[in-house]
């Protein structure tokens, strides 16, 4: 045999003798190396899906995603962080059902010992609203592990979601107390102190801050020290809030940069405050520097913006909310802050035609919800008071839980006489009741007169239909055949197509 048969031969006997029964039952178990580089390429797996925008691309990265972590589990099933990282990507999907099974069949195989299977498991519950068993899955994660940081900060901010505060707080407490020596969590301290806050107990929150700064300053394993960059900005925006001393907020902003020099969080708040301060120069220099170190956020652009608009140079703020779009053409609160400074300026025409940009960006986006109730003011304001109701129903369709576009529809119906329509949608704003909203059939004269307006609505009607339907189709369809279905897909309107549809 010629070298190259031979090496054919070889491994087919590789082959027969890796596939057979009783063989494969006696290979050695993978190592712990391989299982680890295998839960890696998943993870960059999901990452990518979550990045791209490209449906089919991100369809391709969670089949693989997902193979991948199956694969995981087949190496070694009572590996905790297999079942968690398959189980969110199966959240992410909108495969609740699956994932709490996974949830599920993880802690059996762990013996009910993996306090962050019970975590993750926890926060599943809470998503889907079922508050009762989401407590009891946090309080089997803090059995299984009293030091489990994440547990009780999670546990902690669902009471504080839940409105019981006093709840919140001792749970903070508990979390903060069972923490291991020399390893104190900042997020436990930053959550107790705001929690404080609202209980009206500042000077707790303010002592509670100054322990949590002190905790993490101490030398911890290795010589080393640790700091928080959102430990400092919570208790700068505290003193903000109630009167601080002006040279100790900018010494706790600064202690912020310290501790992550580029820290966008940190610029956006002290640039913005220094802005309300009237100190206009310092304000636009720091949001100037936290632009210039983070390229690729447009909340710091759009700040900065609104800071030039508010001294009257609309042109600069153009420009920036501009550069802003091409950082991220799909931020839509760029482009509800850019089209309401427009209807501020006069120019409502093009207010309009931003405000229908804005929402073709990402109509999928709860952010949505805001640039649709921005424009139903301004059409409110200009005395087209149906085609302002028209879009209220848009904005509620795209977040149902959003009080202020409730609210503000409710106030239409009212200053039109509709009073029996008024406290009909503040009972459903209160009971938060998404079934009630119903677009309907929407007359497209309302658009009659204005400007690239004569169908838009319709149009943003049949969108919503176009993507429940799609997400229904996806919610039936199985993982093995999901790489097909892609290609029967319609195609995502962009940003681009938007002036062409509209």
């Amino acid at each position: 045999l010629n070298p190259k048969e031979r090496r054919q031969l070889q491994f087919i006997k590789y082959n027969l003798a890796s596939t057979g029964g009783e063989a494969n039952r006696q290979r050695k178990k993978v190592l712990k190396i391989n299982v680890d580089l295998m839960l890696y390429r998943a993870r960059c797996s999901r990452f990518a899906a979550f990045k791209t925008k490209d449906r089919r691309k991100r369809r391709a990265f969670l089949t693989t995603s997902e193979a991948q972590f199956r694969r995981c589990l087949e190496f070694d099933p009572q590996d905790g962080r297999a079942y968690v990282g398959l189980a969110k990507l199966l959240e992410k999907d909108k495969r609740w059902s699956e994932a709490r099974d996974l949830y599920e069949e993880g802690s059996r195989a762990v013996g009910g010992e993996n306090a962050f299977i019970w975590q993750a498991w926890a926060v599943l519950e809470e998503k889907q609203k079922n508050l009762p068993r989401a407590r009891a899955l946090f309080d089997a994660a803090t059995a299984a592990d009293k030091r489990h940081a994440a547990a009780w900060h999670g546990w902690g901010m669902l009471e504080k979601r839940d409105g019981n505060l006093l709840r919140a707080r001792d749970l903070f407490v508990r979390g903060i107390s069972f923490c291991p020596a020399g390893q104190p969590n900042e997020y436990l301290y930053q959550s107790l102190a705001m929690v404080q806050e609202e209980l009206g107990l500042v000077e707790a929150a303010r002592v509670t801050f100054r322990q949590g700064v002190q905790a993490l300053n101490q030398e911890q394993q290795g010589g080393k020290r640790r700091t928080s960059a959102a430990l400092w900005q919570a208790w700068a925006l505290l003193e903000t809030q109630h009167g601080g001393d002006i040279g100790l907020i900018r010494d706790l902003f600064q202690e912020g940069l310290q501790a992550a020099p580029r820290s966008r969080y940190v610029y956006l708040a002290w640039g913005l405050w220094e802005a309300e301060q009237g100190n206009t120069s310092r304000g636009r220099h720091l949001l100037r520097q936290g632009a210039n170190l983070n390229q690729r956020d447009p909340a710091l652009l759009q700040a900065w913006a609104l800071l030039e608009a508010g001294q009257g140079d609309l042109q600069a703020a153009r420009g920036l909310f501009k550069l802003g779009l091409k950082v991220d053409s799909q931020h839509q609160p760029l482009w509800q802050a850019w089209g309401r400074m427009e209807w501020k300026a006069g120019d409502l025409d093009k207010a309009r035609d931003l405000f229908q940009r804005g929402v073709w960006a990402s109509p999928r986006n709860r952010n949505a919800s805001k640039v649709f109730q921005c424009w139903a003011l301004l059409e409110a304001e200009e005395g087209n008071c149906q085609l302002a109701a028209q879009l209220f129903k848009c904005a509620v369709k795209a977040d149902p839980q959003s009080i202020p576009s409730w609210q503000a529809w409710a106030d239409l119906e009212e200053s039109s006489g509709n009073l029996a329509r008024a406290i009909e949608l503040r009972d459903m704003c209160l009971q938060q009741r998404a079934e009630e909203v119903y677009l309907g059939v929407v007359d497209e004269s309302l658009g009659g007169g204005i400007r690239n307006l004569r169908s838009t609505v319709g149009k943003i009607t049949k969108w919503f239909q176009l993507v429940d339907e799609e997400d229904k189709k996806w919610n039936k369809t199985s993982p093995v055949t999901v790489l097909e279905k892609t290609r029967q897909l319609p195609k995502r309107i962009s940003v681009e197509d938007s002036e062409r549809i509209l």
